[in-house]
């Protein structure tokens, strides 16, 4: 059979990385003897609000590409059905979270009578939203959690022209019927095919660190979150696939170096990127053995996320012993109470210097991730945030990234929002995180994309300019000017470790 795979992407900077799930899932495809196709539109989406050229440009030879995106997304639907035409697939498989769903969408409604392909959606967005999905007219299949054990299944009984309405983690809509099928047992990590990589394109694979352009790959090796943030998707999740076997798994030792090494060779890569949760909350056995195996036989730089809370000197240590250059924390809020109580994330303000204290001594790059705009959140929070944002800074934490709240299916916080009242009518998801999606009486969403706009200046100047700062929120005229001048003057020379 033919397989076109879609990766529905707008990353403002060109790819963003290769998506771990959709990598297998290609891989499975042609183990199974299928022709594989990719129609990723990382490098090809235009939007009239981000860089419409792709990104790493800097005037040395040490980066190149600055090619102009070449579609808006009607232009791309057409592009897409011109693309399905020609190559005629059997099935259409689609990856999707909730900004990108409705991408997509659009991408399928577009197809000609779909030329009789059966149209397949996975991911996020059909996990946590899969009546929605189901429903569209367009889609004949969804997949519910993951995809793994249920792909294969799919692939055999089409191959072999058998029922296939009756598999595990699948709903299947035929002749108007859908055949809402139970969730499978999760899969056991080291079973997981390795990902096959070879139909993105280049540029995928490229990053900019510290100056300098590395050739690098997502990397999991554990699955599953154990906690349960109100501003997050995960704990709907974890409820859906609650007695299906455990939530958060990970790799064996020899299983995760094997398969390290395999991508380092076969990639030829200069760094990783560990796309855990939660990397350091390996058991500590597991950590000390694979910091050992990982020193000895991997030997690349790498960069990993966690929560402040695992973070501790011997933690760091292996880190450091490992090769680790960076490390990104959750840090959301600056307001400690906000984030226990409303954010149900519950790590204190001192767990976070002393984590970002602790990383800084030992030359690891630290990248804190914040967040504006929650639900009952005021502007005076907000400050509390900018404020805690300046006490990491003088620990030597690396520039943040800031975004606004994304009100998520599924999390509870987009519950109590949209119980309030407080989404915003007409929200654009293609914006996501860089637009508000509250609109709320003591914080209208302009007020809120005012601040997302100088967060960045006001975590930088001398407080006394605070009430020009303030100025530059409207984000007209000459303020623009303004902000844009302050910020030259504040810049400095940043490559972010995890754009």
């Amino acid at each position: 059979m033919k397989i076109l795979f879609v990766f529905p992407n707008y990353a403002p900077i060109g790819g963003g990385g290769i998506p771990i799930g959709l990598s297998i899932l290609i891989s499975i495809a042609r183990q199974k003897g299928h022709e594989v196709a990719l129609f990723d539109t990382s490098f090809t989406l235009k939007t009239y609000w981000y860089n419409p050229f792709t990104n790493l440009k800097k005037s040395e030879d040490d980066y190149t590409y600055q090619e102009e995106r070449r579609y808006f997304l009607d232009e791309l639907v057409n592009a897409f059905r011109e693309y399905v035409n020609n190559y005629n697939p059997d099935i259409i498989c689609v990856t999707a979270n909730s900004p990108t769903y409705n991408i997509g969408i659009k991408l399928i409604e577009g197809i000609e009578e779909k030329n009789g392909s059966l149209v397949v959606f996975g991911g996020i967005h059909p996990t946590v939203c899969p009546d929605e999905v189901i429903q569209h007219e367009s889609v004949d299949i969804i997949c519910l959690g993951e995809g793994e054990l249920a792909f294969p299944t799919l692939l055999e009984r089409l191959a072999n022209g058998e029922d296939y309405t009756n598999i595990q983690n699948l709903w299947v809509k035929k002749n108007g019927y859908v055949k809402k099928n139970e969730i499978g047992q999760l899969i056991q990590p080291d079973s997981i095919p390795l990902g096959d990589f070879s139909l993105f394109e280049e540029k995928q694979f490229y990053r900019i660190f510290e100056g300098k352009k590395v050739r690098s790959l997502r990397v999991e090796m554990s699955r599953g979150c154990v906690f349960k943030c109100s501003y997050c998707s995960n704990k709907e999740i974890q409820v859906l696939l609650d007695g299906k076997g455990r939530y958060f798994r990970h790799k064996s030792v020899n299983r995760g170096i094997d398969e390290l090494s395999f991508y380092k060779d076969y990639n030829k890569l200069d760094m990783l990127f560990f796309k855990d949760e939660v990397f350091l909350l390996m058991p500590k056995k597991w950590m000390r053995q694979f910091s050992q195996e990982y020193k000895s036989k991997i030997k690349l730089p790498f960069f990993c996320q966690s929560t402040a809370k695992e973070i501790n000197e011997e933690k760091v240590e292996m880190l450091k012993d490992m090769g680790c250059v960076a490390v990104a924390i959750g840090v959301e809020v600056g307001n400690e109470k906000f984030r226990k109580e409303v954010l149900k994330k519950h790590v204190s303000n001192e767990q976070i210097k002393r984590a970002v204290y602790l990383l800084v001594k030992e030359n690891i790059r630290v990248t804190t991730y914040f967040l504006i705009g929650f639900p009952h959140e005021t502007r005076d929070l907000i400050f509390d945030t900018i404020e805690f944002q300046r006490e990491l800074y003088d620990l030597g934490s690396c520039p943040t990234h800031i975004n606004c709240f994304y009100p998520f299916p599924g999390a509870e916080l987009t519950v109590i929002a949209e119980k309030e009242g407080f989404l915003r009518k007409k929200l654009d998801h293609r914006k996501n995180t860089t637009t508000s999606g509250l609109d709320m009486p003591q914080l209208s969403a302009k007020e809120i994309e005012g601040l997302y706009r100088t967060y960045v200046a006001y975590t930088r100047v001398d407080k006394w300019m605070y009430p020009i700062i303030e100025l530059c929120e409207t984000g007209v005229g000459k303020e623009i000017q303004i902000l844009s001048l302050i910020s030259q003057h504040y810049s400095e020379n940043i490559y972010s470790a995890t754009s």
